[in-house]
């Protein structure tokens, strides 16, 4: 008796792989400014799930242009809910990105660097229908040769459609 909002892709004749399928968008503030994402995850069962999101940053920090593109992906467990309405996740992951800086007003005075780190936090989903949840965001990731720092934080809202089979 599955008690989840979510609905089992059949896949498999086993019943204990299941997978679901998930689509979101996002955004958000961080240390820097903006940021807008898009995921996709699956799930396994009903408590964990593996999440990929590519992400854009834009902003300004201490007078420097920033623009950053990247990828986060994670594992995702749940550590609340009640069932068909709310769900608390913690996840921890990988991150890397490429980020353009340039300095305001010298259009010449740029620099580019690839970066990776660690990703991890927490994500609320309210569930709206059985296939549609508005979701909050928190996590920090640790970048290990960031020029703007190491420790850099996002906080969004967004939406997850959950695709039915």
């Amino acid at each position: 008796n599955d008690t989840s909002a979510y609905k089992p892709l059949n896949l498999s004749k086993n019943k204990k792989h299941r997978l679901y399928e998930n689509y979101e968008v996002q955004g958000g503030i961080t240390k820097l400014g903006q940021q807008f994402k898009v995921g996709y995850s699956t799930n396994w069962e009903n408590h964990y799930y593996s999440k990929y999101s590519v992400f854009y940053e834009m902003g300004n920090y201490k007078n420097i242009k920033i623009s950053n593109i990247g990828l986060d992906w994670g594992i995702y467990g749940n550590i609340f809910k009640i069932p068909k309405y709310v769900y608390l996740n913690l996840f921890g992951g990988a991150t890397v990105n490429y980020m353009t800086i340039a300095s305001e007003g010298y259009s010449n005075d740029f620099s580019r660097s690839i970066n990776y780190g660690f990703i991890g936090g927490a994500e609320l989903e309210l569930y709206l229908k059985k296939n549609l949840i508005l979701l909050g965001h928190a996590n920090q990731k640790f970048l290990f040769n960031a020029k703007q720092g190491n420790w850099m934080y996002y906080y969004g809202v967004g939406i997850k459609y959950t695709y039915l089979h």
